[in-house]
């Protein structure tokens, strides 16, 4: 049964799997690209093509772009796995809001940060992102939940996303992959969202 009361629902509930329409969605662009690796320039974000070129498309666009396999199948196993349970707290069409609205304000948020730091031409593209906003609204409904690492490595959900996090600062900061910024702003945007719509911090149970 869903933890979030009805009267509490701002969006009328509605259940009809839209993650796997997603998930269909990033394995369709992939393929595409497989055939016109051109097209990428155009899907993915850039400060560039956003502010001089007028490509607004491309903060909805730019999560579903993978360059390579080991990536597309980290995300889609995130979404697969937990997307479903978050959808079916949230309902479909909220599912839907959630999951486009990160891409959309963390994307335009990167573009803003980039093009005001000289990396106009910087592209950004993945689903990690979004991912990592499923994850932590996954977390903040399970936080009891236990997560096998590796298959093998039990971990709460919440330690779980904080190692995410200390991963991605850890690229950011050694490896220079300054793109990954995107995920840390996708997940300061969902926790902001989480925790002013559910009135729940996803780390409140973390160390008991």
């Amino acid at each position: 049964m869903s933890i979030i009361p009805f009267r509490r629902r701002l969006i009328t509930y509605r259940f009809f799997n839209a993650n796997y329409f997603i998930i269909g969605a990033n394995l369709l662009v992939f393929m595409i690209l497989l055939v016109v690796p051109d097209l990428t320039s155009y899907l993915a974000l850039t400060p560039l093509g956003f502010f001089d070129f007028h490509e607004y498309w491309q903060l909805l666009s730019f999560h579903l772009v993978h360059l390579d396999l080991m990536t597309l199948v980290f995300n889609l196993l995130g979404l697969f796995f937990f997307g479903s349970q978050v959808e079916r707290e949230m309902g479909s069409v909220e599912y839907l809001l959630f999951y486009c609205g990160i891409g959309i304000v963390s994307g335009f948020l990167s573009v803003v940060i980039f093009n005001a730091v000289g990396l106009g031409s910087l592209p950004i593209y993945g689903s990690t992102t979004t991912v990592f906003g499923v994850l932590l609204a996954y977390a903040a409904f399970y936080p009891d939940s236990v997560i096998y690492l590796m298959g093998i490595v039990p971990l709460r959900a919440p330690f779980l996303i904080l190692i995410f996090i200390g991963l991605a600062i850890i690229m950011i900061v050694f490896s220079a992959r300054w793109s990954n910024l995107v995920n840390m702003i996708g997940l300061v945007v969902s926790y902001i969202y989480i925790y002013i719509r559910y009135r729940t911090n996803p780390f409140r149970n973390l160390f008991s």
